[in-house]
């Protein structure tokens, strides 16, 4: 017994295991995670080794160089990127696909302990970070209000510890403010006159304030603990800390520094709408649903706001679930929409409403099926789930409309309806598995992919999988089913429907006359339809080229430096002007926020490294309150920003290549579509080429913000010390090196415990004293051999020297970068190679330029996916060999696929949709969908021909007629599906709209050019097979005669 037999014989059952299917499928719903975008973790680490006080040069030599060497020697590693800059040393590790970086973590930190090994004492202890989609921002918020800067620090930096306890939140850095600390502020006159440095003191602070363990003892049936205490209890305690002393006469550290509550080292600054505050950067984990997150949070800053101090407020500046749930919304209502044009397509058609709802039923049936597949499988629903569904809700009733349409032929021939449903669904059952198996099979080259584009279109392809082979399930159970249950005659047509079909009459007889005309002009139709496919591929070849889709999230990242060496102060007046400029001037605005410099945390310690680095984010309102798109606010941004001297400003829309990468993009600084890279030792030399290649892009229409590392270089002060001199006062480089650190920079010796709090004791020269390089030069500093001026002992020089170093792969790299505005990245990335290609000769030895950033990943992806096509197609084409039993047949049909490329192409041209990773998904699906036409086509006229004896033309010509309503209903089913998708109301829906607009316009070429070109093709490849066999024939009854006349 099949399966239709079964379901025919036990309705019940089937109906109970439906209803059970829609009620866990309803579960799922509900339970699935919710985000934008599907889970994914790159295969990358990132590693970033503090070393205080250092510059590039020497975090290069000392940390990188040595890091580099032992990481190299794990195997699994594709590439190792590192950048060494003032006080870090931060390494990026990438890995083979398919290598679970968190296997090679243990790998990776024995290797990092061997290399640290032979580092300096003052490099810091390593942190090693996975990169995935964590990292990039759940929410901002704002705190402000308070007394000053340290008040609304300390009320964040708590805000921050109670958000923290909120399930699935990784982290809450506080960026801007103050913090307090203790500044022990040392007079250098005093300290000559009791001949002590300030590492001395640094070491005897540290020595008195501790909380020491002693072990344990036994007392009376009781461990009790022992601890040496001497922590300090006020800074009068402090300050009789005996630092020294001079003939019998201790010297207390009042007696050569003051001690006072002090703010730290101003680093950082933020605002909102250029009123100053404090940020706090909340980040949830990995996997973790992003709206429920953000409805806790919501929660909690609420009861926050309510216990706040007077005049202070808490405001929510960023929320990633707005968007989510906006763009979420628009895929869910394209969807919808889809499916109800859909089914008021099959009812045009069918012309009955109950033969739409038996049909019309395979929709949510599909989909609640998928949805129990969706949750088992561990995916969650986001826009390209959705947008999997949405491709498939009009494919879905493809196999029920065959299933239902057999089925009634036979109950029209007189068998009941039990006996039609069980007949009819065995007929076309082998024929509608078939058909979606060449659907399906499309995807699976795709689970086989490796890199970024198998991550992000596998949801994709698992939804389009599981809704198709549930659709299938539902036409061989449900509609046989309900066909025997409650099939009968319904009364006559709707005026629309009798309507339809008369426009449909003359659509036939229009049909009718192109087709014989075509078979009788076969040359001129294949020259036709050659012609078009010929001028398809040239438009492909012209069109513009992307790697991602441009999408307005209405956020425009505003990426500013300010020359190096400019003070924080000086950076935030001119980051002020531009501010005021934006608060003032745009009328989209929602808020703007800027961050200077840094702030706690990995992205802020990375990224915020000096004062000279700003990110201004504008928020725009929703984008159906605008009328500018962040493309255009970004020129605008770009073009006012000229005007303020002293800023190289790079603004950029966000897209999604912001969030796919985005954990990527803040730890490296950011997207640039366009990177030239110089390989070389020689910074000076890689430096002028840098120049060089920017003047050069500066004149290629189309790039802007074009900037080189050659520019990010700073003026210094080397301190070269003369080691004969030195060694003859017995102090060594290092002594030397750290008391100069701790009287300038400062060294925190000790820590000061107030109510449970902990505030750092730093000890350095009173700032007077290191105010200028012509006081440094006075300072006098202890020796063995007594107070020698420093001076003596070295030579300083001013330099220019980089603010940090790049490598790849243990080699320097200086780099040149640009953005594009009007300009597509293909033909931009072929201007810069034609530009490489003509300086190239020009360029010193050694020196290796290449063109990489965006331009790369594009061309990976592309390559990538056009093996997917030629895979799927190779698939499909082996899936109808098998079901025809013939080379022939299938290759016919394979014709369908260029007829479908013009279209495909022509709708991108016409709608202006660029060739992208999103696009080319949509010609994947193509492939699977387009063939079935030509199946259905074939299929029938080899039937005519073999049961009902039918000549060539004449079984072309009624297989035309017959099979023109099931190809146009189930084309039109899925192009209906699909419009909503492919016109793309909403936020959001730029994701998934190249998706839909090739397949939509590559179906309707199809569709119609199938039904003239296939009978044309089949005629071409038949016509002498027939002739040979009449022949045959011929020459069999003239031989039978001449036999007969012999006898």
């Amino acid at each position: 017994m099949n399966l239709s037999a079964f379901s025919v014989k036990r309705p019940y059952l089937v109906f109970a295991v439906l209803v059970a299917i829609l009620v866990f499928g309803g579960i799922s719903l509900s339970r699935l995670p919710v985000d934008l975008l599907p889970q994914f973790s790159l295969p990358s680490m990132i590693i970033m080794i503090p070393y205080p006080g250092a510059g590039p040069q020497e975090v290069e030599k000392n940390v990188v160089d040595e890091a580099e060497r032992w990481l190299g020697t794990i195997s699994g590693i594709e590439e190792i990127e590192s950048d060494a800059a003032d006080n870090l040393a931060f390494i990026h590790l990438t890995f083979d696909w398919g290598v679970d970086p968190d296997m090679l973590t243990t790998d990776v930190r024995d290797k990092l302990d061997i290399a640290m090994s032979w580092a300096p004492d003052e490099v810091g202890d390593p942190t090693i970070i996975q990169l995935d989609a964590s990292f990039l921002p759940q929410m901002m918020i704002g705190v402000s209000g308070g007394a000053d800067a340290i008040a609304n620090r300390e009320v964040a930096r708590d805000i921050g510890k109670r958000l923290r306890r909120i399930n699935n939140i990784a982290a809450a850095d506080v960026i801007g403010g103050e913090e307090r600390e203790i500044s022990v502020s040392i007079d250098r006159r005093k300290l000559t006159t009791y001949g002590i440095h300030p590492a001395h003191i640094e070491g005897v602070l540290a020595a008195h304030n501790i909380n020491y363990p002693l072990g344990s003892i036994e007392e009376q049936g009781r461990e009790m603990e022992l601890r040496l205490v001497a922590e300090y209890d006020d800074l009068a305690e402090l300050e009789q800390t005996i630092v020294g002393s001079k003939g019998d006469i201790p010297v207390y550290l009042a007696d050569v520094a003051r001690v006072s509550w002090s703010k730290t080292d101003e680093n950082s600054a933020f605002s909102v709408n250029g009123v100053p505050g404090v940020s706090i950067m909340i980040h949830k984990t990995s996997g973790a649903n992003t709206v429920r997150i953000s409805n806790a949070l919501r929660g909690e800053i609420d009861d926050i706001r309510k216990n706040l101090p007077e005049g202070m407020a808490v405001t929510i500046l960023y929320d990633s679930a707005r968007f989510v749930k906006s763009s979420l919304s628009s895929t869910f209502w394209n969807l919808l929409a889809g499916a109800v044009l859909a089914a008021l397509v099959l009812f045009l058609f069918l012309g009955r409403l109950r033969r739409t709802a038996f049909v019309g039923a395979a929709i949510p049936l599909s989909v609640f099926i998928a949805l129990v597949g969706v949750e088992l499988a561990g995916y969650k629903i986001d826009i390209l789930s959705l947008a999997g569904f949405t491709v498939a809700i009009g494919m879905v009733v493809d196999a029920s409309i065959v299933v239902f349409e057999s089925i009634h032929r036979y109950n029209t021939m007189g068998y009941s309806p039990g006996e039609a449903a069980v007949k009819g669904t065995r007929e076309v059952g082998g024929a509608i598995f078939a058909s979606t198996l060449t659907t399906v099979a499309v995807f699976v080259p795709l689970l086989f992919l490796k890199g970024f584009v198998s991550l992000l279109f596998q949801e994709f392809s698992w939804v389009m999988i599981l809704t198709l082979a549930a659709s299938l399930l539902v036409a061989l159970t449900f509609i046989p089913m309900a066909a025997s249950r409650f099939m009968k005659e319904e009364q006559k047509k709707t005026r629309l429907a009798v309507w339809f079909d008369a426009g449909y009459a003359w659509l036939e007889r229009v049909y009718e006359k192109f087709l014989n005309w075509s078979l009788r002009h076969r040359v001129y139709a294949v020259f036709l339809g050659v012609s078009l496919f010929a001028l398809s591929l040239m438009a492909m070849f012209y069109h513009q080229k992307d790697f991602f889709p441009d999408m307005d999230m209405g956020e425009i990242m505003v990426d500013i430096t300010a020359p190096a060496g400019t003070s924080l102060d000086e950076m935030k007046a001119r980051v002020d002007e531009l501010e005021m400029l934006v608060v003032d001037s745009i009328p989209e605005l929602d808020l703007v926020q800027t961050a200077i410099g840094g702030g706690e945390g990995f992205i802020s310690s990375v990224r915020g490294v000096s004062g000279k680095n700003a990110q201004m984010t504008v928020y725009l309102v929703k984008k159906t309150k605008r009328k500018r798109s962040s493309k255009d606010v970004e020129e605008w941004i770009r073009e006012k920003a000229k005007n303020i001297p002293g800023l190289e400003i790079t603004p950029a829309a966000q897209t999604l290549g912001s969030i796919a990468f985005g954990a990527e993009d803040l730890a490296l600084g950011g997207t640039t579509p366009i990177v030239v890279e110089i390989e070389g030792y020689d910074l000076e030399a890689a430096d002028s080429i840098g120049l060089l290649l920017a003047d050069s892009l500066r004149m290629i229409p189309g790039l802007v913000d074009v900037r080189t590392s050659a520019q990010d270089r700073r003026p210094s002060y080397s301190f070269n010390i003369r080691r004969d001199l030195a060694s003859r006062f017995g102090i060594t480089p290092y002594e030397l090196g750290r008391i100069l650190r701790t009287e300038l920079t400062g060294a925190v010796a000790t820590s000061y415990s107030v109510e449970g709090d902990e505030y750092d004791v730093r000890v350095r020269l009173a700032s007077q004293d290191r105010s200028s390089m012509d006081r440094i030069e006075a300072l006098e500093i202890s020796t063995p051999a007594g107070m020698v001026p420093l001076s003596n002992m070295v030579t300083i020089k001013r330099a220019s020297v980089p603010s940090a170093i790049h490598h790849k792969g243990t080699r320097r790299i200086r780099s040149v970068g640009a953005s594009l505005k009007d300009r597509d990245l293909g033909s931009a990335s072929d201007d810069v190679r034609a530009l490489i290609k003509r300086l190239e000769p020009g360029f010193p030895p050694g020196l290796k330029v290449s063109l990489t950033g965006g331009f790369t990943e594009m061309s990976e992806s592309f390559s990538d996916l056009w093996w997917v096509i030629l895979m799927a197609a190779i698939l499909v084409y082996l899936i109808m060999m098998a079901q025809f039993g013939s080379f022939r047949f299938p290759f016919i049909i394979m014709f369908t696929l260029p007829l479908a490329l013009i279209g495909g192409i022509a709708m991108l041209v016409m709608t202006g949709t660029s060739v992208n990773t999103f696009s080319l998904l949509g010609f994947i699906v193509l492939v699977g969908v387009v063939v079935n036409n030509g199946i259905v086509f074939i299929d029938y006229t080899n039937k005519l021909r073999r049961e009902e004896g039918m000549g060539l033309e004449e079984a072309l010509r009624k297989a035309g007629k017959v099979r023109m309503r099931p190809i146009l209903m189930t084309a039109f089913t899925t192009v209906f599906g699909l419009l909503p998708m492919a016109i793309g109301i909403g936020e959001g829906t730029e994701l998934t709209t190249p998706i839909a607009r090739p397949v939509l316009g590559g179906l309707i070429a199809a569709t119609f050019l199938t039904l003239i070109f296939i009978p044309v093709l089949y005629h071409l490849f038949e016509k002498p097979r027939e002739s040979r066999r009449k022949r045959n024939e011929a020459e069999v009854k003239v031989n039978k005669r001449k036999a007969k006349r012999r006898r």
